[in-house]
């Protein structure tokens, strides 16, 4: 027989409290930016994920989903990783991220970005490269954008406001799981 343990009901208890005390004005902007994306999709343009800092498994997670989830009533999606570790906050590294965007997005193609804040410079230079060949970027971070990354354009941003590191990574699981359900409902009625 297996104990119940009251510390585990606890944790399940608060997390479903936290996402059920998500205002109303977040839920629509996921649900906008789950359609932005499944209605770029639909024009066959490619989703490419950039997971920063700790959140790089988690786009990893939902990348996966897009490929596999669901694979004997869909087809797998057009979504790209660009990252399977963090981080961009070396100036050096942001180039790995750079050169494959630029080798493989389109015009009118998507990113999205999922870190902890916004004040990398390779971040900086990163969106830069999107926006310049008229890429959108869609950012989940915490907190308000900072002003060097505000500044461009085709930007979407999700501000994840969240106590600590372990609620940003359960909001932002629970935020990548509903992009994958809007896609798909909205793509394939799944």
């Amino acid at each position: 027989m297996i104990n119940e343990s009251s510390f585990i009901a606890d944790r399940i208890a608060s997390a479903m409290q936290h996402l059920g005390n998500l205002p109303p004005s977040f839920t629509n902007s996921v649900n906008e930016i789950g359609q932005f994306m499944a209605a770029n999709i639909a024009q066959d343009r490619t989703l490419f994920t950039l997971g920063l800092d700790t959140l790089t498994p988690l786009t990893a997670i939902f990348c996966h989903a897009m490929l596999y989830r669901n694979s004997d009533q869909r087809p797998s999606l057009p979504v790209i990783a660009l990252n399977n570790q963090a981080s961009l906050h070396s100036p050096n590294n942001s180039q790995h991220y750079i050169q494959p965007l630029q080798a493989l997005a389109q015009a009118g193609d998507m990113v999205l970005i999922a870190c902890e804040h916004t004040e990398s410079d390779g971040l900086k230079d990163f969106i830069k490269a999107a926006n310049d060949r008229d890429i959108s970027c869609i950012i989940m971070s915490k907190g308000p954008l900072s002003k060097q990354i505000a500044q461009f354009d085709q930007l979407v941003h999700l501000s994840i406001e969240a106590e600590n590191l372990a609620r940003m990574h359960e909001l932002s699981l629970f935020i990548l799981n509903g992009f994958s359900d809007i896609i798909e409902d909205q793509l394939f009625a799944i």
